[in-house]
C-alpha cells in the first residue's frame, strides 16, 4: 500500500494548503503522513477537509506535531503507541491483504531526546514480531558523513548511535530514487542533509521486493515528500469523468451544456442518451481545459521552474546565480499560488445563485432533457 511521509513545515496559510493539496491531488496516497504542521486542534478538520477532504486524520498529541491522514474506504488505522516523536499504528488494508505497521516519525532537535526516540523504537522492534513494519519521516539525523553537505562536518558519535538503532531493530533503508537530500536551510551558505528516511523491516522486504521511497523537491518546504511505492501496482484503467462543482459558476457552463446536449442522435431513447452522455462529456473535458487550464498550467510551469532550480542548487550549493535563481523561482511559484486562490475566492462570489444549484438538478437537465427522448 503506498503512502507518502513529509515535514511541510507549517499547514497555516492559504498559499501552503493549495501547494499541499495539489501535491497530494496526483499523490493519491491512501495513508500520508505529515509532521511539523504547526496547526493548532481547534483548526486541524477544517484544515484537513479543505486539503484532503474525504481523508481522516489522527493526531494524538493535538499540537499539529505529527499527522496520519488516511482514506477510510482503502485502510483501518488503529492507534498502538505515540509520543512527542512518533506515531505508531496498524494499518489494516481493505483489500484484504495482511496488516502492517507503521511509525511516523519526527525526531527532536536535541541528541539526548533523540536517544529517547531511539530506545522507544527498539521497544516497538520487539513487539512487531514477523509483521510488516515500515517507518519513515524525519528523524533530525543522518546515517553517514556523505548524507551531509556544507556547515560543520557529521557527527560521528550520533551516527553511531542511530545506525546502532537501525542494527538493533532489523531494520534497512528503503531503496530510494530522486533527490540525494532531502532537507536544505535555504540560506547562502547553503545547508544539504538527508535527515528524512524511510525505514523497513526484513517482513516488508519479502512482501514487497520491488517497492520504492521517491525524494521529490521540496517545493515551499525545505524538506522533500517522500513516496513509498509499492510493486507490483495494480492498473486502475484511463481515469474516470470528472464533474467539478466550479463549473457551474462560469457564466458559459449552462450554455456548453444545453449546445453539447442539442446535437442530435438516432435510435433507441437508451442509445441516445448514452450517446448524448459520451459527447458532453467528451465536450466538458475539453471546455474545462480550456477555461480552467491555463491558470493550471502555469501553475505547474512555475512549479517545474522551482523544482529545476532547486535540483541545480543541491549540486552547486554556493553558486550565487543558482541561488537567485532559486529564490525568484520560488517567488514566482508563491505568486502563482495567491493568483490561484484570488482566482478561486473571486470565482465563488460570483452568481452566487449558482452554488445553490444541485449536481442532481444537472443530472436530471441530461435524463429529463427532451432532446434525450427524441431522435432529432
Amino acid at each position: 500500500m503506498d503512502c507518502l511521509f513529509w515535514n511541510i513545515r507549517g499547514l497555516n496559510s492559504k498559499e501552503k494548503q493549495l501547494d499541499v493539496k495539489k501535491f497530494l491531488a496526483n499523490t493519491l496516497a491512501p495513508i500520508i503522513c505529515l509532521v511539523e504542521t504547526k496547526v493548532e486542534s481547534l483548526s486541524s478538520n477544517k484544515i484537513v477537509r479543505n486539503v484532503l477532504p474525504h481523508y481522516k486524520v489522527l493526531d494524538p498529541s493535538s499540537n499539529g506535531r505529527i499527522w496520519i491522514l488516511w482514506n477510510p474506504n482503502q485502510t483501518h488505522l488503529s492507534l498502538i503507541r505515540h509520543s512527542s516523536q512518533f506515531i505508531h499504528c496498524l494499518a489494516s488494508p481493505s483489500d484484504g491483504q495482511p496488516p502492517f505497521y507503521i511509525s511516523v516519525i519526527y525526531g527532536a532537535n536535541d541528541s539526548s531526546e533523540r536517544q529517547v526516540l531511539w530506545e522507544d523504537l527498539r521497544s516497538l522492534s520487539q513487539q512487531i514480531g514477523s509483521t510488516r513494519w515500515i517507518l519513515g519521516g524525519d528523524f533530525n539525523e543522518v546515517r553517514f558523513s556523505q548524507e551531509k553537505k556544507g556547515g560543520q562536518p557529521a557527527h560521528t558519535r550520533r551516527l553511531a548511535k542511530f545506525n546502532k538503532c537501525i542494527a538493533d531493530c532489523a531494520l534497512q533503508d528503503l531503496k530510494s530514487t530522486g533527490c540525494h537530500y532531502s532537507w536544505s536551510n535555504n540560506q547562502v551558505d547553503r545547508i544539504l542533509c538527508r535527515l528524512d528516511r524511510v525505514l523497513v523491516n526484513t517482513s516488508w522486504m519479502t512482501s514487497f521486493p520491488d517497492s520504492y521511497v521517491h525524494y521529490d523537491s521540496p517545493g515551499l518546504s525545505d524538506h522533500s515528500p517522500l513516496k513509498v511505492t509499492v510493486l507490483p501496482s495494480s492498473s486502475m484503467g484511463p481515469k474516470p469523468f470528472k464533474y467539478f462543482k466550479m463549473w457551474e459558476l462560469h457564466p458559459e457552463f449552462w450554455g456548453v451544456v444545453e449546445n453539447a446536449w442539442s446535437v442530435p442522435f438516432e435510435g433507441s431513447p437508451l442509445f441516445i442518451l448514452a450517446k448524448k452522455l459520451q459527447h458532453l462529456k467528451m465536450i466538458l473535458k475539453h471546455w474545462n481545459n480550456t477555461v480552467f487550464g491555463p491558470i493550471n498550467r502555469s501553475l505547474e510551469v512555475r512549479k517545474a521552474k522551482l523544482k529545476e532550480a532547486q535540483q541545480a542548487v543541491m549540486d552547486d550549493p554556493r553558486n550565487p546565480a543558482l541561488l537567485a535563481a532559486e529564490k525568484e523561482a520560488k517567488t514566482k511559484y508563491l505568486d502563482q499560488l495567491q493568483m490561484e486562490e484570488s482566482f478561486h475566492r473571486q470565482k465563488s462570489r460570483l452568481k452566487p445563485e449558482l452554488q445553490r444549484i444541485p449536481y442532481e438538478w444537472f443530472k436530471l437537465l441530461m435524463v429529463l432533457s427532451p432532446r434525450g427522448r427524441t431522435t432529432s
